[in-house]
């Protein structure tokens, strides 16, 4: 599937989307930065409180001893009267100048300020326009995802943050581990695959790269409401039947939970299928790396193999694997590719081991298939009837 002027419109929604993530991240770590800040100078201003009070103490001991002092000698006349020649409160306020409360406040407002305002200042990335990010004017020759990998380069140079979803991948694999671990269905060896598949493509729903905003303290994952737009699960499972290894590609981070739960189902039902899954080579928007699966501990290390792709674009393209994976795919029986940004890449590749499991999340791809946006599809690419015809 070729860039269409849309693509380009929702690659620069996309970036600006990328922008203000990085933005509001900053201002939130900016917020606690001033707030740590206030707090060191209210616990600052609180010691010296300590000190005053202290000093006060030694001020009320030393008023005691002069006026003790002062009725011991008040029988002498000569002790009265140089008494009287020494008022007691200007030795008292000599010994104990009074501070300026007022300068202090205003010290410490004009602090706050100054410091609130250099982080802020810190924390504010720059705005950018479509040339910035090098989205070019008109749609070139290639899949979308390929057009991503220099705009997210070049993401990352202005906001100085080669992985700006770092935190929001960590939460989606957070919630989507509460929503597994929550899970209690029972299913029977005939119909796993068909669970199996099911709760695959429903984490597909993750995406902060599709057309649409996306949070994932909002997301509800409903397996109620799934419909298919097509659902190739006999081919499928004609092709497993005699498979003896299967390439799972990996999309966004979070469906790798959902995704253990397909690959050990896999697992049960054909125990001599070797599966490895693939991730991406490089952060790029919200697609899962093998770094990310290692800092959240992914239940998918503990279900099979997990092969770095080396492939750097939201979007598996066999050209920028590194060997290693180009080898595993070659020797593929089945190839299972999860998200959009995998099917339009695959999808005009004409290999009948590949199928495309995701969810419609934009217009272009809706045309394309001439399906309506928010189904979901289990597609093979090559379909073996077509394949006899030719």
């Amino acid at each position: 599937m070729l860039t269409t002027q849309e693509c380009l419109e929702c690659l620069y929604k996309q970036a600006k989307r990328t922008q203000k993530i990085v933005c509001d991240a900053r201002a939130e770590s900016a917020q606690i930065k001033t707030t740590q800040a206030e707090s060191s100078l209210l616990d600052s201003g609180a010691e010296s409180k300590k000190v005053d009070s202290k000093n006060l103490d030694s001020r009320e001991i030393d008023s005691a001893i002069l006026d003790s002092s002062a009725k011991s000698s008040a029988q002498n006349a000569e002790s009265k009267k140089l008494d009287s020649s020494v008022p007691k409160s200007k030795t008292l306020e000599s010994n104990f100048p009074k501070s300026n409360s007022t300068e202090s406040k205003a010290d410490s407002t004009s602090t706050k300020s100054i410091l609130s305002e250099s982080i802020f200042l810190e924390s504010a990335p720059p705005n950018f326009t479509p040339q910035d990010v090098a989205i070019p004017s008109a749609p070139p020759p290639c899949p979308p995802p390929k057009l991503a990998i220099s705009v997210y380069e070049r993401i990352a140079k202005i906001l100085h943050d080669s992985d700006p979803y770092a935190a929001l991948k960590s939460k989606s694999i957070a919630k989507a581990k509460d929503f597994i671990r929550d899970l209690r269905v029972r299913y029977d060896p005939d119909s796993s695959l068909d669970f199996g598949l099911k709760i695959a493509v429903l984490g597909n729903v993750i995406d902060y790269g599709s057309a649409n905003a996306f949070d994932i303290e909002s997301c509800a994952f409903d397996a109620k409401s799934m419909h298919f737009g097509a659902y190739d699960i006999t081919a499928l499972k004609s092709r497993l039947k005699s498979a003896r290894k299967l390439v799972y590609i990996g999309d966004n981070a979070g469906e790798d939970v959902f995704d253990s739960v397909c690959v050990r189902i896999l697992r049960v039902l054909y125990p001599s299928l070797e599966i490895a899954y693939f991730t991406r080579g490089a952060p790029i928007i919200n697609d899962i790396t093998m770094r990310d699966l290692h800092a959240n501990n992914s239940p998918i290390l503990h279900a099979c193999e997990v092969v770095d792709s080396g492939v750097r674009s939201a979007g598996f393209i066999y050209e920028l694997a590194n060997p290693h994976a180009r080898a595993i795919y070659d020797e593929a029986d089945v190839i299972l590719a999860k998200g959009m940004g995998n099917f339009e890449c695959l999808e005009s590749c004409n290999d009948p081991r590949v199928f495309l499991l995701f969810k419609v999340k934009c217009a272009v791809v809706a045309q394309f298939l001439r399906q309506q946006e928010g189904v979901f599809m289990l597609k093979q690419c090559a379909p073996e009837s077509k394949i006899a015809r030719i």
